[in-house]
């Protein structure tokens, strides 16, 4: 792989959660939950087009992802205005995720939508969540030297 990849996917990011273990003909099913499986099928469209007639990707990579969240809008004006400036980063586990959940779901979609081969080919990778207005996870993906 020798060009990056950008991806932007302008929906609010979903962590992937943890598994639901429904009974399904008198044995335990293991699931993902809804809202995961949601937001992938959602993602979709937007990870195909930045993809669009490319390989899928079988090398070494780095993923530079950023997640954004709008501010929760029982904020105070100032602290909305300090939240969009950088100054309050997301931190609630219930409300955005943990920020390795945000990235398992993430790199699932990629597999699942046949643009990487498995998730153990990223040798680099780094994660960041912020305010912004508009929700969106952005991503790159570059080749890596091995």
């Amino acid at each position: 792989m020798n060009k990056s990849i950008h991806i932007l996917i302008p929906i609010r990011p979903v962590p992937m959660s943890t598994k639901i273990i429904r009974m399904a003909n008198g044995r335990p099913k293991v699931m993902k939950s809804t809202k995961s499986l949601v937001w992938q099928n959602q993602a979709k469209p937007f990870i195909n087009k930045a993809f669009a007639g490319k390989d899928i990707i079988d090398e070494p990579v780095g993923i530079e992802i950023f997640y954004y969240f709008a501010p929760p809008k029982s904020w105070p004006k100032e602290k909305k205005r300090l939240a969009l400036a950088g100054k309050i980063r997301p931190t609630s586990k219930t409300t955005q995720g943990d920020v390795d959940n945000l990235t398992k779901g993430f790199l699932d979609s990629l597999v699942a939508g046949g643009h990487l081969k498995d998730d153990s080919l990223v040798v680099s990778l780094f994660a960041a969540k912020y305010y912004a207005p508009e929700e969106r996870t952005e991503a790159k993906v570059v080749g890596e030297e091995s």
